[in-house]
């Protein structure tokens, strides 16, 4: 027998992970720490201790610094609440030892000096220093905050297979950083000792940096180089102990709990780390089922009687283990198809487009498909299965009954509405468009964005209101002073050199303003609520160009409160030109202060509206952050019943080719924003916009004319 011995800094910068293995099958990606002698033939040989057996462990015996020379850990609760940093390293290597059969580690505090040069003592010391033995940290091991140092002894008796042991290791804290110990995100002024400790043991186990292997394994565990948010033994940790040191399985991921349609198939899969080869037996409900012995269980053809809680028992030569959570088994019986939303009967004007909506629930979900007087085929728009009915440019070949029929395995609904053309009617338009919402500083004002198409100019209306809302509605908590301002992108629209804004509407602020007593008078000729004379609301009527503009509203002195932006349509020129869009950015928050789109269709016919609230897409699109992560859009009529609601638009096709058609940027499909599009009888709406679950943030409500 030839024996040698080696000495194998170790660096542990901080901490990550290995790889998860899939379900049912043994952990194998790890990085070890490895022995390369150079006259070995058999180079890679996993550097670890010997390991014992079930009843029979290795010992490893850590011995602690006993004065760490730290802040008084005695009389100094840490945030994890340890009282003394010994406690600290009791409990990562307690950690391991859990997960760990052939090999337990044990501690004891050591009086004695801790060493000062690094050779072979015969001790295992754990204990803190301000320099690796006289380097520096930084020269040392790249600024790390530990490091362990790994003596091994290889052994051969034919020159040609080796056998190499872990015989001591050393386990150095820097002193030079600050050190607490708690879970959760790292902190910036101080390091967690509980978790770099389980990952300097870890190397005394054997185990190495995943993320530096070669090549690479990204995984999330407590043995990665650097520091992360993890603060416990992931399960490729586990794993990889387990691998080394294990004995008997150890259920890293157990049996998912699952919901599954009636007649679909639930399939359970699980991940275990065990030594050798490992035996499955699956159990319903805690009795064994016949024949269950693979890693997985698939049940097809799911019945309400299959119902129940799966586990899963698996066993070595070491021992068993059965899985104690999850595999939770639920079976949604079918249910017949049936109408939540209906379609509405339409009169519009020819050459306009009508839309209907349905929405079917059902278990399983129910298909659609429309009709148009009992043909598959509709003019225009061919087979159509989708929610949304679309006819664009509609004549008198669209007009007749429309159906919609939901379809599931267990029956079908029918829902009936009519369509009737007539050149007759008169055209319908946007007369008016605004936005409610809470005016903040900086990015958080209201910005109420509009549209203008057609020849020449358009006579519009524009209001800022504040105190208006507490004299005409009685609400309180009013931005007091609003102040009002024109802008075509990111620049003032200007008369004669001078910016279009308004203070206070009985005052003009710039050459051939209106005067109170005219936008008095136009207030009350488009029926807008009354201002009160001398209030500090903001109004501006003015004639306006084609194109896009914005209206915004700040608060005077910054200040804050709920407010509202008004567009009307002030002439008679409608439709031949008339706002076609309107936009509004604001700050969500709850109760009043939601953001809230208003408009009022006017004329003879229904129009066609796309309804958008936005928070994702403003990051996506525009890079905004802040953002409502999950907006809910809310439809009501003027007597406030709601006409439909939508969380997350799901990349409804017809959705997508409408946005395109109306020039609105495109949406990823999977994005949580929400869209509606109906055609609307004449008359006043609300789309309020809200955060799921009470959520807050900026997003936009957007209401185009689809003519």
């Amino acid at each position: 027998m030839r024996g040698r011995s080696s000495l194998r800094p170790i660096c542990a910068v901080l901490l990550a992970g290995l790889i998860l293995a899939t379900a049912g099958t043994r952990l194998h990606a790890y990085a070890f720490e490895y022995i390369q002698p150079s006259n070995v033939h058999n180079v890679g040989n996993i550097q670890q201790w010997p390991a014992g057996t079930v009843s029979s462990p290795t010992h490893v015996l850590m011995r602690v610094q006993a004065d760490a020379p730290l802040p008084a850990p005695a009389i100094t609760t840490l945030q994890d609440g340890s009282t003394s940093w010994h406690q600290v390293i009791q409990a990562a290597l307690a950690d391991w030892n859990q997960y760990l059969s052939l090999l337990q580690f044990s501690n004891v505090v050591s009086t004695t000096p801790p060493p000062t040069t690094s050779s072979a003592s015969n001790n295992n010391d754990v204990f803190w220093s301000n320099s690796v033995y006289g380097q520096s940290w930084g020269s040392a091991s790249a600024d790390a905050v530990g490091i362990t140092i790994i003596w091994t002894q290889t052994t051969t008796s034919d020159n040609v297979n080796f056998t190499t042991s872990v015989v001591e290791t050393d386990v150095l804290f820097n002193s030079n950083v600050a050190w607490d110990s708690y879970r959760g995100p790292l902190q910036n002024t101080t390091s967690d000792l509980r978790r770099v400790a389980l990952h300097e043991f870890g190397h005394v186990l054997g185990l190495n940096h995943p993320d530096l292997a070669s090549p690479p394994q990204s995984v999330a565990a407590v043995m990665n180089s650097v520091a992360s948010g993890i603060d416990d033994l992931t399960a490729d940790d586990v794993a990889g102990g387990t691998y080394l040191y294990g004995g008997q399985p150890q259920i890293i991921t157990p049996p998912a709990t699952q919901t599954v349609d009636q007649g679909n198939t639930a399939t359970f899969s699980f991940a275990v780390a065990a030594l050798g080869p490992q035996t499955y037996q699956w159990y319903k409900n805690g009795n064994p089922i016949s024949g269950a012995t693979s890693s997985t269980l698939s049940i097809a053809n799911v019945q309400p009687s299959d119902a129940a809680t799966y586990t899963v028992k698996v066993a070595n030569s070491l021992g068993n283990v059965t899985s104690s959570s999850g595999g939770v088994l639920t079976v949604l019986a079918d249910v017949s198809p049936s109408f939540t939303l209906s379609p509405t009967s339409l009169t519009v004007k020819t050459g306009r487009s009508a839309v209907f909506n349905a929405i079917a629930t059902g278990t399983p979900a129910p298909t659609l498909q429309w009709k148009l007087n009992g043909s598959t085929t509709i003019p225009g728009a061919g087979i159509t299965t989708d929610p949304i009915l679309l006819i664009s440019g509609a004549t008198s070949a669209d007009a007749g009954t429309y159906t919609c029929t939901a379809t599931n395995t267990t029956g079908t609904a029918t829902a009936t509405a009519t369509l009737a053309v007539s050149s007759a009617l008169a055209d319908g338009y946007l007369n008016n468009v605004s936005a409610l919402g809470y005016v903040a500083t900086g990015g958080g004002i209201i910005i109420g964005g509009f549209n203008i198409v057609g020849p020449g100019f358009k006579k519009v209306l524009v209001r800022g209101i504040g105190p208006g809302l507490n004299s005409t509605f009685g609400l309180t908590g009013y931005v007091a002073d609003p102040y009002l301002e024109l802008f075509t992108g990111n620049n003032p629209i200007t008369i004669s050199g001078t910016p279009v804004q308004n203070d206070n509407w009985g005052t003009p602020d710039f050459p051939s303003a209106s005067s109170g007593a005219t936008i008095s008078t136009t207030m009350a000729t488009l029926g807008a609520y009354t201002l009160q004379p001398g209030s500090l609301d903001a109004v501006l009527l003015i004639n306006l160009s084609a194109g896009g503009c914005t209206a915004q509203v700040s608060g005077i002195n910054g200040g804050t409160g709920t407010g509202v932006v008004e567009i009307y349509d002030a002439d008679s020129l409608a439709p031949a030109t008339r706002l076609n869009n309107l936009s509004a950015r604001d700050l969500v928050l709850t109760g009043q202060n939601i953001l809230i789109g208003g408009f009022n269709i006017g004329g003879g016919s229904p129009e066609t509206v796309l309804i958008r609230a936005i928070g994702p897409g403003l990051n996506s699109t525009f890079g905004l952050t802040g953002i409502l992560a999950q907006p809910v859009l809310t439809l009501f009529n003027s007597n406030r019943q709601v006409i439909s609601s939508n969380t997350a638009w799901g990349g409804d096709a017809v959705l997508t080719n409408v946005q395109a058609s109306v020039g609105a940027y495109p949406l990823v499909s999977s994005s949580a924003d929400s869209l509606l599009l109906f055609t609307l009888p004449p008359g006043g709406y609300t789309a309020q916009v809200t955060g799921l679950g009470g959520t807050t943030g900026i997003a936009v409500v957007e209401i185009y004319e689809l003519y």
